[in-house]
């Protein structure tokens, strides 16, 4: 059952909505819940799929073995459902690498769809991260200089 909402009116800007009350989201539950969705949509007939993974890289800061994974989302954003205000909510996309890829274009953007009374915070690793340099037909690859290290998943 999948936990997010969405929107595929647009098949330019798909949006991917984090309901209220969640703050914090990991990029794998986010990569977990859009394959679950795609497998669902796709029972016999066929959808263009929202999102590559790559990854696992591991990498070791302080002695803290982690996984990174990098999900490159395909005319697709991510937003945190709006909050009614006046006060604000901090939410935050967790333990991975999120970016949007416009398919039209080839250029990469910010994954976020801002919303109101929403502050989002997303952080990029920086050990084989695709960082989008916003509107830029490539990625701006730090800590490594080859895209190889960049493993798809199985979709």
């Amino acid at each position: 059952m999948s936990v997010f909402l969405y929107n595929w009116s647009n098949p330019l800007d798909r949006i991917i909505t984090i309901p209220a009350p969640i703050v914090s989201v990991t990029v794998q539950a986010l990569y977990n819940d859009i394959r679950e969705v795609e497998a669902l949509l796709a029972n016999g007939c066929y959808i263009e799929h929202l999102a590559d993974g790559y990854g696992k890289i591991a990498y070791d800061p302080g002695g803290l073995r982690v996984q990174v994974l990098t999900v490159v989302l395909r005319n697709a954003r991510v937003c945190f459902e709006a909050r009614p205000g006046p006060s604000w909510a901090d939410c935050e996309i967790i333990s991975g690498n999120l970016v949007r890829l416009n398919l039209d274009d080839g250029l990469y953007y910010s994954p976020i769809l801002n919303q109101p009374f929403i502050n989002v915070a997303y952080a990029q690793a920086t050990t084989g991260a695709v960082i989008p340099a916003e509107g830029t037909a490539a990625p701006i690859y730090y800590g490594t200089k080859s895209r190889d290290l960049l493993i798809p998943l199985e979709r």
